[in-house]
């Protein structure tokens, strides 16, 4: 990792454990913090600098994460104690004025990431956004997972998709605005009906979800997939893209109609 970091003009670099969908249970893939550091608890925020590394989790935690980094030379903050800087001010504390701070922009917050940048700025401490590190430098990473996805009956979740969506809709116009990106896999599994098992123990599968007046669509990799979502949309026109095929403009024009892929 430092040796990325020196590569990449890096002084240090924020691992949180989250996923691009600011999941609290992340895929394997996205187990960063845990493969770095060793501790395997659900929340903490690992920073590395090119000489110092430390690990702020909360007080769920203290006594997992002592034990899980004992003999590593990785100090544990106890998050959220009057005495125990934020890792923010520790990085403050820690660099000088024009070294850099990386952090992975694809499972940053953007809202957390506009206040890091704001707060070390004021120390002349730069953040940049543009590297994965964890791409180069983890080997045999698990792969990004594909599970299978059934229909979660109507019976059961108690209202249509096409009912959801119209509800959404409802809501968007209400707003003022014109559509919404939804990107927690909670949110897609329950306005599409769909279950999955791309994370475990939980009933999700990795997808994007794009719902205006007037379209909606979903972005997975459905050709590793073996089902048939439509089943439970009815009548709501629905599209289907293959995740990281298409950017919002770059969506063929005039796609309303239901396509539907069985693979199995």
């Amino acid at each position: 990792m430092r040796l990325f970091m020196k590569e990449h003009g890096l002084h240090a670099f924020i691992v949180p454990s989250t996923d691009p969908h600011m999941s609290e249970y992340p895929p394997a893939y996205y187990e960063s913090r845990v493969w770095l550091s060793g501790f395997t608890g659900s929340a903490g925020t690992l920073v590395i600098t090119l000489s110092k590394a430390g690990l702020w989790t909360d007080s769920r935690y203290f006594i997992q994460a002592a034990n899980e980094l004992e003999g590593s030379e990785i100090a544990l903050f106890k998050d959220r104690l009057p005495e125990t800087p934020s890792f923010t001010d520790w990085l403050i504390s820690e660099l000088k004025p024009g070294e850099a701070v990386g952090i992975d922009a694809n499972v940053y917050a953007a809202k957390d990431a506009m206040v890091l940048k704001e707060r070390i700025g004021v120390a002349g401490i730069n953040l940049v956004s543009d590297y994965d590190p964890l791409s180069a430098i983890w080997e045999n990473r698990p792969s990004i997972p594909k599970s299978k996805i059934r229909i979660f009956p109507v019976e059961f979740s108690g209202e249509s998709t096409a009912s959801k969506i119209a509800r959404i809709r409802e809501s968007i116009r209400q707003a003022k605005a014109d559509s919404i990106l939804i990107s927690t896999l909670d949110t897609i599994a329950w306005t599409f009906n769909i279950r999955g098992a791309d994370v475990a123990y939980n009933p999700v599968a990795i997808a994007y979800a794009f719902i205006s007046l007037d379209r909606a669509i979903l972005f997975i990799e459905y050709f590793m997939r073996n089902f048939c979502i439509f089943t439970a949309c009815k009548c709501e026109p629905l599209l289907v893209l293959l995740l990281n095929e298409y950017t919002l403009d770059e969506l063929p024009s005039g796609l309303l109609t239901v396509r539907a892929f069985s693979l199995g």
